[in-house]
């Protein structure tokens, strides 16, 4: 048998699509990823840009600013009145990268389908044969 040896390969390195990103699915939940949390800790302050869909974030001491929760989801009307006040209305999705002391998120490109589709579910479920079971099971 032929022997191989892991220097022999080619790794696959496969970078996540937004390492870094924030999430406004709706108007009451403003949701920080796992990655950004880490990096920015659980004191933070958010700034807006006044004319682009464009937020800075920056990490404060203890006891300043908006404290996150541990799973990185803001549930405060505030926050969510000022967003849409500026047009960034919800859903809207963020890819941050760091910039000096501070992260600058900028809003994503979103893509609309060139379809919908327009077919029903199916009304009635799909009905078991438990013969055609036990069938199948005394075949084998």
């Amino acid at each position: 048998m032929k022997q191989y040896h892991i220097d022999d390969f080619i790794p696959i390195v496969l970078s996540p699509k937004n390492k870094y990103a924030i999430n406004f699915r709706n108007e009451r939940a403003f949701n920080i990823n796992g990655a950004l949390l880490n990096e920015l800790g659980r004191w933070i302050e958010i700034f807006i840009h006044p004319t682009d869909p464009v937020l800075c974030l920056r990490k404060v001491k203890e006891g300043g600013g908006i404290h996150l929760p541990v799973s990185g989801s803001l549930q405060k009307k505030e926050l969510s009145a000022v967003l849409m006040e500026r047009n960034i209305k919800p859903p809207i999705s963020f890819s941050a990268y760091r910039q000096d002391d501070y992260w600058i998120a900028t809003a994503d490109e979103v893509s609309i389908p060139d379809t919908i589709p327009t077919n029903k579910p199916n009304k009635r479920p799909r009905k078991v044969d438990p013969a055609r079971i036990l069938a199948g099971v005394e075949n084998t």
